[in-house]
């Protein structure tokens, strides 16, 4: 079971409304993890109940608003002890990746909420974070033409800043989950040529970096824990992944069964005829897509729902569990790739060398299958994380990754299949990732199986595609620039 310490809250005001985000610092990597995405207000009133939190405020909220976050989250049941600015949590988050070193004094970081975008200009003086100066940039989230003029009025308040305090060398930071969005981010790039930007898990950098904060200023505060059957829970914020490409709709039905497995719950309700069959088979591919480990948990063959009437919508969806203990074996194996890999010195590995090294190890541990096809090809266990425990396909490695990266590390990791044009054709799977720079590249860790040296990783689109490896357009991955 793992156990998390440094627990912080990040609140996002949305039409007068409060989603809390939770977080906190896994002790055994040292690594900040989000705990739940999907908010505070799911967990049991037993749960909540004079549980101590630390709050990442937004930089130019006042203190009127401050005063409403914490009566709101005293309200669920829990209690504010301390609380580091959103800009703070930002720089905190990229010192600890590696993005930002003693000479990086002039800092810009953007938060961007539902309602607004907080620019902030921020002075590194050693460890030590000063907030030179903010402003808030009021916007409706309901407006249709946000999505086209934000990172306009992003790109436009950042100019400002930089001119009124005569900056010239300096890193941009993003955040929030309008950045998730990589012509957005694009944009300020090209409008920046002469800075850095940053856009490095934007959804929830806030509050990991929130709990960095508070955890190298020796502020401790009381663990949290897991359900011990799954060990961690995917954070929906994370770029790169099937939830991403859902609609509203879906990607309610998305957590509500993530959530209801997170508890290991039997059943799952589903209300006001909200999921289709067609939807709920749409959501399970695409959750397994983002938690391989599921395939482990949940045996979809066997599973039953019940619908409405006129057979439209799914009212009830049973949950059933395989026996054994498989994943618990899986979650063992990824348990021991992960420490040989992070080591002793753990708290100063970036997320960058975390992922090469996780990748040299399967490369060089691990084989392609040896057993024998048939008319149904491999052995049904090879195409999953099963493979782990002796050797897969290249569905079972593409998965791997996604697993111990995305899934155990949070370090955006995305499944990927196309088609592999070199002396045959055949289809294929392998991954994209995120690097901490924000840029998305291609890793093949199946071709590069049993070599000294990687010839598949980290690619941009144009060198994989020169190495044969097409991907099926019309699944909309992310662009390897």
């Amino acid at each position: 079971m793992e156990n998390y310490e440094g627990l912080t809250v990040q609140v996002n005001e949305k039409n007068h409304e409060y989603r809390l985000t939770l977080s906190g610092y896994a002790t055994k990597y040292c690594k900040a993890m989000i705990i739940s995405d999907m908010g505070l207000t799911g967990l049991p009133p037993k749960e909540k109940k004079g549980r101590k939190v630390s709050a990442v405020y937004p930089t130019g909220s006042t203190e009127e608003e401050r005063n409403n976050i914490v009566t709101y989250i005293n309200a669920q049941g829990f209690q504010i002890i301390q609380a580091v600015l959103g800009a703070c949590a930002l720089a905190e988050f990229y010192m600890c990746q590696d993005r930002l070193h003693g000479g990086d004094t002039n800092i810009v970081t953007v938060e961007t909420y539902g309602t607004y975008t907080d620019i902030s200009f921020v002075k590194c003086e050693g460890t030590n974070y000063r907030i030179q100066d903010k402003e808030r940039i009021l916007e409706g989230s309901d407006d249709p033409e946000r999505e086209a003029t934000a990172a306009y009025r992003t790109a436009a308040g950042i100019n400002r800043m930089r001119q009124k305090h005569k900056i010239q060398k300096c890193k941009v930071l993003l955040a929030g989950d309008f950045w998730n969005v990589q012509k957005h981010v694009e944009y300020v790039k090209e409008k920046f040529t002469d800075v850095t930007v940053y856009a490095y898990k934007p959804s929830h950098a806030l509050v990991l970096g929130g709990c960095m904060f508070l955890k190298k200023h020796g502020r401790k505060n009381p663990a949290y824990t897991f359900p011990e059957h799954f060990s961690s829970y995917h954070c929906t914020a994370l770029p790169a992944t099937e939830y991403q490409k859902l609609n509203t709709r879906k990607r309610n039905i998305y957590c509500q069964r993530l959530d209801a497995i997170g508890r290991k719950k039997k059943e799952v309700k589903y209300e006001n005829n909200n999921c289709s069959p067609k939807e709920l088979m749409e959501v399970h591919e695409a959750m397994v897509v983002d938690h391989p480990e599921i395939q482990i948990l949940i045996d979809y063959e066997k599973h039953n729902f019940w619908v409405t009437e006129d057979k439209k919508y799914v009212t009830r969806e049973e949950l059933i569990y395989r026996k054994g203990e498989k994943l618990k074996e899986i979650n063992d194996k990824a348990e021991q790739i992960i420490e040989t890999v992070l080591g002793k010195n753990d708290d100063q590995i970036t997320d960058d060398q975390t992922t090469t090294g996780i990748y040299e190890k399967i490369m060089k541990d691990y084989h392609y299958t040896r057993e024998p096809m048939d008319k149904n090809g491999f052995p049904k266990y090879c195409y999953t994380l099963e493979g782990l425990l002796s050797a897969g396909v290249c569905a079972c490695y593409a998965r791997a990754l996604v697993y111990l990266l995305a899934v155990k590390l949070q370090i955006p990791c995305q499944y990927v299949t196309g088609e592999v044009v070199q002396q045959t054709t055949g289809s294929h799977a392998w991954n994209v990732i995120q690097q901490t720079s924000g840029e998305y590249r291609h890793c093949d860790v199946t071709f590069d199986l049993e070599k000294d040296e990687k010839e598949y990783f980290a690619m941009n689109d144009i060198q994989f595609r020169a190495r044969g490896h097409f991907t099926n357009t019309n699944e909309n991955y992310p662009a390897c620039k």
